[in-house]
């Protein structure tokens, strides 16, 4: 069984996702008293999950930032809206044909963008804005009232289905060529 990465690792490893979740995101459908941003904090390793939530991403971001340094773990959710994970810029070689065999190839660079690759074993969970680890699982924290006979496979931050995520985001889980964590030009 796969441990999750912690937010600590991410932020240090990932330059994309770090970039990611300093930038304030942004509701399509903001509601007048709505309370959408939801800050999960694991003060221990194995311990249990606080959670509280925050009237604006800027709000819970600087919440995290102060529980960064003692948590075990965190994650800035949103309740009423899924995001696709960050993307980046990747170039690559074109060969361009030829009607001449004999003349020397040329190549265009062109760029695509693709998804940030995730850690083995984890997917993108877009409520929680981060990989995370999905597990098959009969109960939730945030669903104690709730029997689940089913035992669905359920991020183990906010217990978002992967079956509802599925059927909201076509392209989940969100694939890419690009492998954990992505090099820096620094050090290539």
């Amino acid at each position: 069984m796969e441990d999750q990465i912690r937010i600590h690792k991410l932020i240090k490893h990932d330059a994309q996702f770090k970039k990611f979740l300093t930038t304030p995101a942004k509701l399509k459908y903001p509601r007048a008293g709505q309370t959408p941003w939801r800050l999960f904090v694991q003060r221990t390793r194995g311990g249990p999950w606080a959670h509280k939530s925050y009237p604006s991403y800027p709000e819970a971001y600087n919440a995290l930032r102060k529980y960064l340094p003692t948590c075990h773990d965190a994650a800035i959710n949103c309740k009423p809206q899924g995001f696709e994970p960050p993307m980046v810029r990747q170039n690559y070689k074109v060969r361009l044909r030829s009607a001449n065999s004999a003349a020397k190839p040329k190549f265009v660079v062109k760029t695509r963008q693709l998804y940030i690759p995730m850690p083995f074993g984890h997917n993108w969970c877009p409520f929680c804005r981060r990989p995370t680890v999905f597990k098959r699982m009969k109960s939730h924290a945030l669903y104690k009232s709730i029997h689940m006979e089913d035992n669905p496979s359920r991020c183990t931050l906010c217990g978002a289905r992967r079956e509802f995520i599925q059927s909201c985001f076509l392209s989940f889980p969100f694939d890419t060529t690009l492998t954990w964590p992505i090099e820096s030009k620094a050090s290539r």
